[in-house]
């Protein structure tokens, strides 16, 4: 319950606590988009994607996902089937859940990180949601979570937050612009970095995620090796960074991971 992940299945209709703030209209799309390489069609290039987005993380390869975190006094919670979320709801309502992270019915998702996504291309959002529509439906319904007493005074309390208050507070901020010349590079780095270092790259303390300024240590080699296999020039354990690199940002095409760092770095050298 404490990852942030691609839940579309996650909801809870919430008693003893005020309601969740009402979620303010999305900002416009920025105009770059992620870079599909030429032999990819629509769904194929929305498959990458969902990989940079992390959708495989919490749902599974099949989609199907499965159940995640089971603590009965704090919570049970199974991320979603997103075959059977893809067959029930329409595009629109999809991407509502995704920038926004509120299900048709209003009901809220929790554990969704939506405030990663609301900028996220059209384009990109188009061919996310066709790889959706092209996987067959396979599994069963996964169950809405169930909160035990401590989520329960932590909601209360404002320490857990709903996916659609998370997008409420963190909309406006984003990070540093860098000028035309580094629009593409932004854009991945909101995109696929935003989640764990935050809307400003700035990083986060609990968990302790740096500030994304540490990219100015590494050339583009290093950096390039990072991000494909999780390897750092000295060798030290990343940890999940390593797994993510994996799983998520070595299926980033050489043109995004160039523009990636190059922003990161005049982003650094902003800063001295």
């Amino acid at each position: 319950m404490r990852a942030g992940c691609f839940a579309l299945g996650v909801a809870m209709l919430l008693t003893g606590c005020s309601a969740s703030p009402d979620a303010a209209p999305v900002d416009a799309a920025p105009v770059r988009q992620f870079a599909a390489p030429a032999a990819l069609d629509l769904a194929g290039e929305g498959k990458r994607i969902a990989h940079i987005l992390g959708c495989f993380g919490c749902h599974r390869n099949n989609l199907e996902g499965a159940l995640w975190d089971d603590e009965p006094e704090f919570g049970i919670i199974a991320p979603s089937n997103l075959t059977r979320s893809a067959a029930r709801y329409s595009d629109a309502a999809l991407e509502r859940m995704i920038r926004e992270g509120v299900r048709p019915d209003g009901s809220v998702l929790w554990e969704m990180p939506s405030e990663a996504f609301t900028k996220l291309g059209d384009a990109d959002m188009k061919a996310l949601l066709a790889y959706l529509n092209s996987v067959p439906v396979s599994g069963p319904d996964r169950p809405r979570p169930t909160f035990g007493a401590g989520a329960r005074q932590d909601i209360c309390e404002g320490k857990l937050l709903s996916a659609q208050q998370k997008v409420a507070l963190e909309r406006a901020r984003a990070p540093w612009a860098g000028g035309s010349r580094h629009d593409r590079g932004r854009y991945v780095a909101q995109m696929a970095c935003g989640e764990c270092h935050g809307p400003t790259l700035g990083g986060n303390d609990m968990p302790f995620r740096p500030d994304l300024i540490v990219a100015g240590n590494y050339s583009l080699e290093e950096f390039r090796r990072l991000l494909r296999t999780g390897e750092t020039p000295d060798g030290r354990d990343l940890g999940l960074m390593a797994e993510v690199a994996k799983s998520r940002f070595s299926h980033l095409a050489d043109e995004e991971v160039e523009a990636l760092y190059g922003y990161l770095v005049a982003r650094a050298r902003s800063r001295n």
